[in-house]
């Protein structure tokens, strides 16, 4: 279970990011498990469905393994602190490294930074029949003038596109439910720049909104504070974690 070379942490310049699938063997999902603290062991088994816990532990177990690697220990020696939000940071508090972890369907994304603030998210795209219903509760008025104008066809994908970009960001604040997705405005047109186009702290330029691209299927976008860094993409199999 180390076939990932150790990392230094990457440098101002960069944002690393992870993609895995949610699939593993049966000895790496026993590791995995071996790996996670008694609390996360406790939010696995709160999924109703089997496969659910399944994708938890790979998910949270992969991230433990990347993160190890940065930090020179093992994955059951890291220790996470959380915001009154819920949104984990590595402890004790000073560390120089950040990361953020989502996944959607069966596919994992965790991205790993130095020095700022940093969300990810990623979207497995469906078929939403109430997908304006969604967007008029959740985004902001010129969003959904824009979503309307697009033709039929690029709308989830540009619903999912939109929604990737708002996760993002409020993930990289560490705002949670507390910020409205309504109360700041990204770009979404398709072949449009990933931008955070306006907020209510007036501070939308000093936020960078990145897209990747996940796979057939799916959307995916990172955000973080300060000057704009190369995102470099790895992709890796759970097993080799």
């Amino acid at each position: 279970m180390n076939s990932i070379e150790n990392k230094c942490l990457p440098d101002p310049g960069k944002v690393h990011l992870w993609l895995y699938e949610l699939t593993a063997s049966a000895r790496a999902l026993e590791y995995f498990r071996s790996q996670l603290s008694p609390d996360e062991l406790d939010r696995a088994g709160r999924f109703c469905f089997p496969h659910l816990q399944v994708s938890f532990v790979i998910a949270h177990g992969v991230l433990r393994s990347v993160l190890a690697k940065y930090l020179g220990r093992s994955p059951a020696a890291i220790e996470f602190s959380y915001n009154p939000q819920g949104k984990p940071v590595l402890a004790p508090s000073g560390c120089h490294l950040q990361f953020n972890l989502s996944h959607s369907g069966t596919l994992a994304a965790c991205a790993v930074a130095s020095d700022c603030e940093i969300g990810v998210d990623v979207e497995k795209i469906r078929a939403m029949p109430d997908l304006f219903d969604i967007a008029r509760r959740f985004f902001s008025p010129e969003e959904c003038v824009e979503l309307a104008g697009i033709p039929f066809d690029q709308q989830a994908p540009a619903f999912f596109t939109c929604w990737t970009r708002k996760e993002a960001y409020i993930k990289a604040i560490g705002g949670g439910l507390s910020i409205p997705l309504d109360s700041f405005r990204v770009s979404l047109l398709p072949n449009e720049p990933a931008r955070l186009l306006s907020n209510s702290e007036n501070d939308a330029q000093r936020w960078n909104i990145q897209e990747f691209d996940p796979g057939t299927g799916y959307r995916g976008a990172v955000a973080y504070t300060g000057a704009p860094r190369d995102l470099i993409v790895r992709r890796i199999k759970a097993d080799e974690a």
